[in-house]
């Protein structure tokens, strides 16, 4: 679900206490939020955090230039602030930096460097850094090794990417376990995959 639905979302759910705390069903409180607004000063408060080197920022403030939320859509722009977030350190930014160049959007198509940026990822704690290591290596096992480290860290992400490998192997047993961890640390699609399982 793109984030401007997201947001249209709460504000036709929440709009009359956005509003500033109104209450009652009339349909003009619901008008009184702008989602538009919303997301220039969502954009404004990202370039700041941004601005100030907060590699955070810089992904927000990306993801918000790659969906155009709020600014116009650019995702040569957005792979300028991923780039800068994964130099901060940000696991996500160097993820979708990733994605980008695996794709080619916003940049060249490199898959070599989508593979490193993929690893790079990993070892800054995403889970999603190391599955695409185990995809791009074709072996799966430096995925297994790390998202094992992962999810041993307490990462709920890695947890659930285990589980769905130990399933798909036929370990359910083990897959329920790491499901259950997964959930247990707040990830709502291990819950799910542990109900499947029964």
């Amino acid at each position: 679900m793109q984030y401007r639905a997201l947001c249209a979302m709460i504000v036709l759910a929440f709009g009359p206490a956005l509003a500033g705390g109104q209450s009652g069903s009339d349909r003009h409180d619901r008008d009184v939020f702008d989602v538009d607004a919303f997301l220039a000063r969502e954009a404004k408060q990202a370039k700041q955090a941004c601005d100030a080197g907060l590699g955070a920022g810089c992904f927000n403030l990306g993801i918000i230039y790659a969906e155009g939320l709020g600014v116009p859509k650019d995702p040569v722009r957005a792979a300028e602030l991923y780039q800068q977030a994964c130099e901060g350190g940000n696991a996500k930014g160097c993820f979708h930096l990733g994605d980008s160049c695996a794709k080619g959007d916003g940049v060249p198509k490199d898959t070599p460097k989508a593979a490193q940026l993929y690893k790079k990822a990993c070892d800054f704690g995403s889970a999603d850094g190391c599955t695409m290591v185990g995809y791009r290596d074709g072996q799966g096992v430096p995925w297994l090794e790390a998202a094992a480290v992962l999810c041993e860290g307490g990462n709920a992400n890695a947890c659930h990417a285990l589980g769905v490998s130990y399933a798909k192997g036929g370990d359910l047993a083990k897959a329920a376990q790491l499901y259950q961890k997964a959930c247990d640390g707040g990830n709502a699609d291990a819950c799910s995959s542990l109900a499947h399982l029964y």
